[in-house]
């Protein structure tokens, strides 16, 4: 789980098997979610996230 802010930099992030490799948690805030992860589509999905923000509406 991450929790981001409205720029949408990880605040916080909870996982409990390694999903980037060596890199922990706490390494991960302040960094942007589509500069930490190998997305196929980071617009498409920093869009997805920005509508979530503005919104409130959950994603589907």
């Amino acid at each position: 789980m991450h929790v981001l802010d409205r720029h949408l930099r990880i605040v916080r992030a909870i996982f409990t098997t390694p999903i980037l490799g060596d890199e922990s948690p706490e390494e991960l805030v302040g960094r942007r979610l589509t500069d930490v992860y190998d997305l196929s589509d980071p617009a498409g999905t920093e869009s997805m996230l920005r509508t979530v923000l503005d919104s409130g509406v959950p994603a589907r």
